[in-house]
């Protein structure tokens, strides 16, 4: 290993962290973690605080089905839903179907048909052991099957009691074939803290549906997964402090009010109130630079609420997150960039809206944070309802404003246009923490609602690695790549070293133009004094020009790269003289891969991938032009004149707007 390498990664995880993970893994690899495993706890039956269980606080089905009054059509898909899922064929990351069999195999990937270990210590277990994704299998084991059987027994209270005996014979499976520390479904503890509230939601549709033993069968295995993940939970504290930590907080939160174990219910709150302030940056962006990691985060916090009252660090997170995402909002179907890892992942899927729509999450966070919506009503508001009641529906309506705005602390930049569906997200701003993707500079660009310039999103975490590279790396996003190189140094599969420094230059926003300029200093590492400086120029409507300009000294290969979400926009690529440069087109390829996007976790579609190569001496400045069609150009002295707006190109850096 690179003693450099090694030294940056011990630097950025903090010397306590990193004591804790090489004492971790010593204890994995040793095989000393299966022998110091708890033993099966016990369960007194008497623990488990009766009045909370029998009035969990979710809204009641009638109430949730009376108010939502879902369409028709809306109804009879959740129907179909409901019964695939109660035959093991479930839908995974909110998306695609797979089979799991009847009854579900466990240990089965659906997709490759390979088997995982099981009856094995889960620390014996490597996560590459059974398949090429350990996330086929776990998709099953996180039960988003409970909220399609317990929202369709709600909105079809006939087939309630069906439902019901599905979800209760796929759970007594679950224990059956996966007992307390054994097999891959024990190895994550975010993933046992998720399939509980799934079971625990599953409880309050179905308590007067499950007899007295069935009840206590599930509340015996809450119990057991809360004793886990408990024994365990210093490793989320140390090497897993985001999501999973926040989720595996609230567990020990939910459980130990549950069966009130004190210890559980304080050890929660402590992190959970922390946590608030630590992942929640002030300007309401999330550590993980990740949109949809971030919505995990505010729906593990909106149930945090509801189970734990008004505490105000999880309120004012809340607050904080929901302002963010919408300020990026594509207004007519709720979706945002697709920035960051994507795991197809979300704790709470209690509405019918696609994976992609964020509203279901925000409006049910802004009901239970600030007791108003953001939305007129439609079918993303059942979330909110089972959280906040029909009540829900009587908020006062405080639609976001989707004007531009600079979230300078984080890196996010919004230019939004009069018409609000045309927009564009620039990312420039210092990496604070570890496993960003490696985008910086990236720009998303939205156009009558349509994402026409695109995140390739993440694909697969796991797999053949060339796949999750690509999708990670510099070369697939909306920016430039000198020398082949990435901006961070793609260390691991989930550890990027060499953090890029960024700094936003200039933002300016008024009624005819948005103006954004920044830079930064990853390429340092490769080639001293190397500077990658962009600027954006968003001339209201549908017209972005941005200048690429790469400082500092000797020949380099120079790469600028667009992705094509949406077909119908144009692309154009000038050098500082106005000349145009050639570009070259791919979708699809596959050896190297290039020209994929991956809005959902699991599935790629191929997309125009636009590059314009040059080994050019530095200074050297790229010219794009993006709009429906390319106007035309013309250039005098440093003014150039494009689509009826001027400005001056020095330094090659954009000013002067006129």
């Amino acid at each position: 290993m690179n003693p450099g390498h090694l030294f940056r990664e011990v630097r950025d995880l903090g010397f306590r962290r990193a004591f804790f993970r090489l004492s971790w893994e010593a204890r994995m690899r040793s095989g000393a973690m299966s022998l110091l495993s708890p033993a099966p706890p016990p369960y007194e039956p008497e623990r488990l605080d009766g009045a909370l269980a029998r009035s969990l606080p979710f809204a009641e089905p009638g109430e949730v089905r009376d108010t939502a009054a879902l369409p028709a059509g809306e109804v009879e898909a959740l129907r179909r839903l409901a019964a695939a899922a109660a035959r093991g064929r479930l839908r995974c990351f909110s998306r695609w179907d797979a089979d799991f069999g009847d009854p579900i195999d466990w240990h089965r990937d659906p997709l490759s048909g390979a088997r995982w270990p099981r009856g094995v210590h889960w620390s014996r277990i490597p996560l590459g052991a059974g398949g090429d994704d350990v996330k086929f299998i776990w998709e099953a084991a996180r039960f988003p099957q409970a909220f399609v059987l317990a929202r369709a027994a709600a909105h079809d209270p006939e087939r309630a009691g069906d439902y019901g005996a599905a979800l209760l014979a796929q759970i007594d499976s679950f224990i059956e074939n996966n007992p307390f520390g054994r097999g891959v479904h024990w190895a994550s503890g975010y993933e046992i803290a998720l399939r509980s509230i799934a079971w625990i939601f599953g409880m309050h549709v179905f308590r007067d549906a499950w007899d007295a033993a069935a009840q206590e069968r599930v509340w015996r295995a809450v119990h057991a997964n809360a004793v886990h993940v408990a024994a365990y939970f210093d490793f989320a504290r140390y090497s897993c402090f985001n999501d999973h930590l926040i989720g595996e907080a609230l567990l020990l939160f939910i459980a130990g009010r549950l069966f009130r174990v004190a210890e559980w219910v304080g050890r929660g709150r402590e992190v959970l109130d922390a946590e608030a302030d630590v992942q929640i940056y002030p300007d309401g962006a999330y550590l993980l630079a990740s949109h949809t990691y971030h919505r995990a985060v505010v729906q593990l916090y909106a149930l945090a609420v509801v189970f734990g009252g008004a505490r105000e660090p999880w309120r004012n997170a809340l607050a904080r997150s929901i302002d963010f995402l919408a300020a990026q909002q594509n207004p007519g179907d709720g979706r945002l960039p697709n920035f960051g890892s994507n795991d197809g992942g979300v704790p709470f899927p209690a509405s019918g809206a696609d994976y992609a729509d964020f509203r279901p999450a925000m409006q049910a966070a802004s009901a239970v944070a600030r007791g108003e919506r953001f939305y007129a009503p439609g079918i993303w508001d059942e979330e909110m309802l089972w959280l906040a009641g029909a009540q829900g529906r009587a908020l006062p309506l405080h639609p976001p404003a989707l004007v531009s705005r600079s979230f300078e602390p984080s890196g996010y930049h919004v230019l939004r246009g009069n018409d609000p569906s045309n927009f564009a997200v620039f990312r420039c701003g210092a990496v604070r923490s570890r496993f960003p993707q490696i985008d910086m500079l990236h720009l998303d660009v939205w156009w009558r609602g349509r994402n026409v310039l695109a995140d390739g999103g993440t694909y697969r975490y796991n797999g053949a690695p060339e796949w999750h590279e690509h999708f990670v790396r510099t070369a697939s996003h909306n920016t430039v790549s000198v020398d082949g190189e990435d901006q961070m140094l793609h260390h691991r599969p989930f550890k990027v070293l060499y953090w890029t420094d960024a700094r936003l230059l200039h933002f300016e926003s008024n009624a005819r133009f948005d103006l954004a300029a920044g830079e930064h200093y990853g390429y340092r590492r490769i080639a001293p004094g190397c500077t990658h400086r962009r600027s954006v120029l968003f001339c209201k409507d549908e017209l972005w020009i941005v200048a690429d300009s790469i400082v500092g000294e000797g020949a380099h290969d120079l790469r600028l790269h667009w992705l094509c979400g949406d077909e119908g926009f144009s692309v154009a690529v000038f050098d500082a003289g106005g000349n145009p440069l050639e570009t070259s087109v791919v979708a699809g390829a596959a050896s190297p891969p290039r020209g994929w996007i991956s809005r959902y976790y699991g599935e790629k579609t191929a997309v125009p991938s636009i590059a314009v190569e040059r080994r050019a001496a530095l200074p050297f400045v790229f010219v794009s032009v993006l709009a429906p069609e390319t106007p035309p150009v013309s250039i005098a002295g440093d003014r150039w004149s494009v689509g009826g707006i001027t400005f001056a190109l020095r330094d090659g850096t954009i000013g002067d707007v006129q």
